[in-house]
């Protein structure tokens, strides 16, 4: 399963839901606008961000892939295409 952890006025975020559902995966959006979800991205992911508080958060959308952190949305589209796209097609 997909975790995006995002913003609600991110367009990247909104664009890696749209990927999700183009794809049909399996996927959960968590606003990071609440602070539940803020600390949750922190205390799990912190260190492989780069940062364990809200002043490191630089760029949204925070994606992990089966509860592994892969990055923000170019790398959902890499990983799309590496799993499921077909690699190198070109297709994004």
């Amino acid at each position: 399963m997909i975790v995006i952890y995002g913003r609600t006025q991110c367009e990247f975020c909104n664009d890696a839901q749209r990927m999700c559902k183009k794809w049909n995966l399996e996927y959960e959006y968590r606003n990071i606008e609440y602070i539940m979800y803020l600390n949750e991205l922190f205390e799990t992911y912190g260190k492989d961000i780069g940062s364990s508080s809200a002043n490191g958060l630089l760029d949204c959308p925070y994606i992990i892939w089966n509860n592994r952190y892969i990055g923000h949305y170019n790398d959902l589209l890499r990983e799309i295409e590496n799993t499921i796209g077909g690699y190198g097609e070109g297709a994004f």
